[in-house]
């Protein structure tokens, strides 16, 4: 799997077929995680009170895969 995490956290040590990058400080925020799982796309806030949404949408679950990948080779570092 493919994992980005903010910088802040550098010290998360992947597991042994992970590959982990982390991306820049202005990318922290509130702790959501966004998992897409077929055309099924998952938005988590981690919280005080934990919050999870689920949309179906080929489409949605299109874009945000462009969207990792695209923060994958152009911002997210090593």
């Amino acid at each position: 799997s493919y994992l980005m995490r903010n910088e802040l956290r550098p010290e998360y040590r992947p597991f042994e077929y992970e590959e982990v990058k982390f991306l820049p400080q202005e990318f922290s925020g509130a702790p959501v995680v966004i998992g897409v799982h077929g055309d099924k796309v998952s938005q988590m806030l981690l919280g005080d009170e934990m919050f999870v949404f689920v949309i179906e949408s080929k489409e949605l679950a299109e874009s945000y895969i462009k969207y990792h990948q695209s923060l994958w080779n152009n911002v997210a570092k090593k």
